[in-house]
């Protein structure tokens, strides 16, 4: 068998409002990619979102590069074209495996729905590793052979759903290749970030997981509350070579909460000092994992947007979310990283079940008193494995509006869902264009391209 393998980014569709669509190399099938490169594998990879490819289309990439297995990234946006993709890859021979946060939170409805020959749950690398040897080695995906394959989803000859034993997660991620961006359309994505100055800027996982218990986050199924890192010095590698090799300005670091260590944060931010590795970079972080002197440090290392999960403005809803950070908590780390002079962004939620317009304009009230660069709000969504999703939105009630496949789009105590899109709408345009945001913006980007972008977005709510 020819050791040629093709990955494919379905093309997304904007299912509902506020559905976030930017067109950015998918970390998760890179560093697939790099694994299988590092073991022989030509890969090629098909980002048919990037491209705005049709499955026909896409098809045509794979069968032109002479794979006879490809991998598919799986989410709620990309459905119907990974299904319907499938179905001419099954007509052309070529096997599929699938994988995703969908697979993980709805490994059986992957296979009911869509039919590939396998689904992987969980991290890819090394179960797409063994099941491409197994392959390669004349080998078949019988049954019998993919029970000894961890971490996969399959249908036996009789038509039953076959789940394998768990696989352990990857502890040690300094055994992860560098991310190979060479493989993917770079001319077609958006690497400019608005709080960063220059571009491009290219994302980056440093580690893998999340330790809170957010109950509006299906994280928790995802990562099982632990977290695993790169080293400091794994980092700056990777971060040095595509700097180098890419000719980057900035670096996203796409943690869940890059903080979580601070020792290894003082350590990369004292690493790119040292190597005089000059580049901006934007980070996530919690309000309760960042203090002055780490913050002047990043500063100094080259940090200009921290960006805070803030979610609320309202106690109970905090504590509805258990996200373990109270308002005060959260105002008071937000003037200390403008203090430290790096931009702010918060994302919000609105029109959580139970949640009523008094608890909205909370938020908004503390929104007007922090004064962040930059503010993300939108309404909140039902991803299942969530508890908040299992407390209100497994069956159908007043909080349901409507269901997109596992998805549910809820509507809070005083909102519909539609209601809540023009409230989130309303607000972000108030936060965001302001003397301060515009004044950003006219610094990173310069007048004509700030100009340009605003009669994008007034032109796209048409």
């Amino acid at each position: 068998m020819t050791k040629k393998v093709t990955l494919v980014i379905p093309n997304y569709e904007k299912i509902f409002e506020c559905s976030i669509l930017s067109k950015r190399p998918l970390l998760g099938i890179g560093y697939i990619a790099a694994v299988l490169m590092q073991n022989g594998w030509a890969v090629n990879v098909v980002d048919a979102f990037a491209e705005n490819l049709t499955p026909q289309q896409a098809l045509k990439r794979l069968l032109d590069f002479d794979a006879k297995i490809v991998g598919v990234s799986v989410n709620l946006l990309a459905y119907s074209f990974s299904k319907e993709f499938t179905k001419l890859c099954h007509n052309n021979d070529v096997k599929v495996v699938v994988g995703g946060p969908e697979v993980i939170i709805n490994p059986e409805g992957v296979i009911n729905g869509i039919s590939p020959d396998v689904a992987v749950i969980g991290e890819g690398e090394q179960t797409t590793l063994e099941l491409l040897s197994l392959l390669e080695s004349g080998g078949h995906w019988n049954p019998e052979v993919l029970l000894n394959i961890k971490g996969i989803v399959f249908r036996n000859t009789d038509g039953e759903i076959i789940r394998t034993d768990t696989r352990p997660r990857m502890k040690n991620l300094n055994d992860l290749p560098f991310m190979p961006y060479e493989l993917f359309p770079i001319k077609n994505y958006d690497l400019r970030y608005g709080v960063l100055p220059h571009d491009p800027i290219f994302s980056v996982y440093t580690s893998r997981g999340c330790p809170f218990n957010c109950s509006f986050c299906s994280n928790r199924e995802v990562w099982q509350r632990k977290a695993f890192y790169m080293s400091a010095e794994r980092v700056l590698d990777e971060i040095e070579h595509i700097s180098k090799k890419y000719m980057i300005s900035g670096i996203n670091f796409h943690d869940d909460c890059f903080p979580l260590n601070r020792q290894r944060v003082v350590d990369i931010c004292e690493g790119l000092l040292k190597r005089d590795i000059k580049i901006s970079w934007m980070c996530p972080a919690r309000a309760d994992k960042v203090d002055e002197e780490l913050l002047k440090l990043m500063k100094r290392a080259g940090c200009r947007n921290i960006w805070f999960g803030i979610e609320s403005g309202s106690e109970r809803i905090l504590s509805l979310i258990r996200k373990e950070i109270d308002t005060e908590q959260a105002l008071e780390a937000i003037q200390l990283v403008k203090k430290t002079g790096i931009a702010v962004a918060a994302s919000i939620m609105v029109g959580l079940p139970t949640q009523t317009m008094a608890e909205d304009m909370q938020t908004i009230k503390f929104l007007e008193k922090a004064k962040c660069t930059l503010v993300y709000m939108a309404p909140y969504v039902g991803y299942p494995g969530s508890d908040l999703y299992k407390e209100f939105l497994r069956e159908d009630n007043k909080y349901v509006y409507k269901r997109i496949g596992t998805f549910v789009l809820p509507n809070s105590e005083d909102m519909t869902w539609p209601e809540k899109v023009v409230f989130a709408r309303r607000y972000s345009r108030k936060f965001n264009m302001t003397f301060r945001r515009i004044g950003c913006q006219i610094n990173n980007f310069g007048l004509f391209t700030t100009a340009k972008m605003g009669l994008n977005k007034i032109l796209s709510r048409k």
